[in-house]
C-alpha cells in the first residue's frame, strides 16, 4: 500500500506493523499491542493517524482493572442512574466538574477519588451524602433520590437477610414459631 511518509515528505510504499508496545502507567508496566506504519524506502515507523486503537485508552482500562478501579461508563452510569447531573455529582463528591467529567471520558483517576467515588455509590453512603446535600441539590430532588434510596436499601436488606438466614417457611422446626 502506498501513503504519505512524513520522514521522505513523498508517496512512499508503506507497511501496517503490529506489535507490543509497554506502557508505564502508575508504575506498572502494561503491554498493549499498538499499530503503526513502517515506510519501506526509509524504514521509518510512524503512527497510523487512521487507527481506531487508543493505546493510551486500554492501558488504562487495565490499570483500573488491575487495581480494582471504576471504569468510565461505570461513574456515568451511576451518576445517570440517580438522576444526576455532573455539576451536581461533582458537588456531593467535592471534586471539580472538570473533574468528573474527564473520568467520565477515559482519563485515569486518583486512587483516593476512586474510593470516594466506590464510598458514594454504597447505598446507606449515599443516602446519608444525599440526606446532607442540602442546598447543593433542590428539595424535590434531595427527597426524590432519598426515597428511591430507602425502598432499594429496603429491599436489599431483606435479600442479605435471606442469603445469610434462609428463606424459611415458619414452622416449629425452623425457630419461627
Amino acid at each position: 500500500m502506498n501513503g504519505f511518509c512524513p520522514n521522505c515528505e513523498k508517496e512512499s510504499p508503506l507497511e501496517i506493523v503490529r506489535k507490543v508496545e509497554e506502557f508505564n502507567v502508575r508504575g506498572e508496566v502494561i503491554p498493549i499491542e499498538v499499530e503503526f506504519y513502517e515506510c519501506k524506502e526509509c524504514g521509518e515507523e510512524f503512527e497510523n493517524s487512521n487507527s481506531t486503537i487508543d493505546p493510551y485508552e486500554i492501558a488504562y482500562r487495565e490499570y483500573r482493572a488491575r487495581k480494582g478501579m471504576l471504569q468510565p461508563e461505570e461513574i456515568r452510569e451511576f451518576r445517570t442512574r440517580r438522576g444526576l447531573t455532573q455539576k451536581e455529582f461533582s458537588d456531593l463528591l467535592g471534586i471539580g466538574i472538570a473533574t468528573l467529567n474527564r473520568y467520565e471520558n477515559g482519563a485515569l483517576q486518583s486512587e483516593a477519588h476512586d474510593r470516594a467515588m466506590r464510598l458514594t455509590m454504597e447505598p446507606g453512603n449515599f443516602l446519608n451524602l444525599i440526606s446532607n446535600a442540602r442546598g447543593r441539590l433542590s428539595d424535590s430532588k434531595r427527597q426524590k433520590i432519598m426515597s428511591q434510596l430507602t425502598e432499594e436499601m429496603e429491599v436489599s436488606w431483606l435479600e442479605i437477610t435471606k442469603n445469610v438466614f434462609g428463606n424459611y417457611s415458619a414452622d416449629i422446626y425452623s425457630g419461627y414459631k
